[in-house]
């Protein structure tokens, strides 16, 4: 329904969004729990964080509902920032 209301140039730059948020993700899981590796996890989660709030602005430009709807994701990449910065830094 959302995308039908888009025009399109918008509705290409959330596709962009949704999908560099979710590599971001996936990429974020594989360098923290498989690999171990926080630092790096750190660097993509905190792009992650910055890139879900592109997200919530580009829906925001259309739809204020469906944005506030969205708000719950970046707080929690926010605390799980916080638990990855906590853990790098006890190890």
């Amino acid at each position: 329904y959302l995308i039908r209301l888009m025009d399109r140039n918008m509705e290409r730059r959330l596709f962009y969004l949704l999908i560099i948020n979710g590599i971001l993700n996936v990429l974020w899981c594989l360098l923290f729990f498989s690999l171990n590796n926080t630092l790096l996890g750190e660097i993509v989660i905190i792009l992650n964080v910055i890139f879900a709030y592109l997200l919530i602005g580009e829906v925001n430009a259309n739809d204020r509902l469906w944005s506030y709807l969205l708000f719950i994701y970046p707080i929690w990449l926010s605390i799980a920032t916080s638990l990855n910065t906590a853990i790098w830094i006890l190890n």
